[in-house]
């Protein structure tokens, strides 16, 4: 359990080393974007999606219905913002903090997952494991980062968005989440990113750099065969 512990620390430290990079490779923006993007959109279908259907053991295929659900909830609450604040900054500026929240949610199920790892599997498959959350980690701080670009978050955000891997290891070791509620909650959280996926994640219209795109896919395609992940 220590272990889980020290891993989902580095995946907060690793948070802030992503946001370092990023702020000192502004000319290669759409190329790091479109980047990515590959990798987000990979990991997405080739470790959570698995990982959900995993779940079904646990919860039937009611997981579907929670990831839906997670799904039209955040869609229903970024409507809400569209039409209810008539204000275009301030309404960035809320969108902007939906994301956030969306992503900090995202890094509590992390650290969740680091802690589940090591109690379901030996320590060597759980290190194992341990990398596609690495490459997650990377792709989503990057990601929150370019979303909303008109605003930049505060240091509050940011330590927030950075502790949320170690807080939910925190959360799992202490609280003693069992199978079932973390599922659950994991399904909620797989919807929610489908929708900052492609909503936010996905460069638009004449943005980003297709082939770079691609190379991220492949490229996290590839590591994660060689890791026996998802194969």
């Amino acid at each position: 359990m220590q272990e889980a512990l020290i891993l989902a620390a580095l995946l907060s430290a690793l948070h802030v080393l992503s946001e370092w990079f990023d702020d000192h490779v502004h000319r290669l923006h759409s190329q790091i974007v479109s980047l990515n993007a590959g990798v987000f959109i990979t990991f997405m279908f080739i470790v959570l999606l698995p990982q959900l259907a995993i779940g079904e053991f646990y919860l039937g295929e009611n997981i579907y219905a929670f990831a839906l659900v997670g799904f039209v909830l955040y869609h229903v609450g970024e409507r809400y913002l569209y039409q209810h604040i008539t204000h275009r900054k301030d309404l960035m500026r809320s969108l902007a903090h939906a994301h956030v929240a969306g992503f900090f949610a995202d890094g509590i199920i992390i650290g969740m997952s680091v802690v589940l790892f090591f109690d379901v599997y030996s320590a060597f498959t759980a290190r194992i494991l341990f990398l596609p959350l690495v490459i997650h980690t990377v792709a989503s701080t990057i990601s929150s980062k370019h979303i909303h670009e008109h605003f930049r978050s505060g240091i509050a955000e940011r330590a927030l968005l950075s502790s949320a891997p170690l807080l939910g290891a925190l959360f799992a070791t202490f609280l003693g989440l069992y199978e079932h509620q973390f599922y659950f909650l994991f399904a909620l959280i797989v919807g929610m990113l489908f929708y900052v996926v492609i909503r936010g994640v996905l460069p638009q219209d004449r943005k980003g750099k297709p082939l770079w795109f691609l190379v991220g896919a492949v490229m996290s395609l590839l590591l994660l065969r060689i890791e026996h992940i998802g194969f």
